[in-house]
């Protein structure tokens, strides 16, 4: 159970990251650059295995549910994303 737990954050967190890059590119009118959406995943992704381990994804679970752990790991790989970008400017 905790395997798939941790399979569903750190998809839902690289979900964010993705989201947010194409957001990035429609909004600036650029072409999608493959190289940042691979950055934005790593970034997102070992984030998402930090908070896994630091906070441990199970006990989220039973706090919030699937849909509360889902949208948490979303905005927190959109965050990250956005974090990166912002520092890179």
């Amino acid at each position: 159970m905790s395997e798939l737990v941790s399979l569903c954050v750190v998809a839902a967190a690289a979900a964010g990251a993705i989201i947010s890059t194409i957001r990035g590119r429609v909004h600036s009118g650029q072409n999608y650059s493959v190289k940042k959406s691979i950055s934005a995943l790593i970034t997102s992704v070992f984030t998402a295995f930090g908070i896994v381990n630091l906070v441990g994804a199970p006990e989220q679970l039973s706090q919030v549910g699937w849909v509360g752990l889902v949208l948490a790991n979303l905005l927190l790989g959109y965050g990250v994303d956005q974090g990166i970008s912002d520092l890179d400017k």
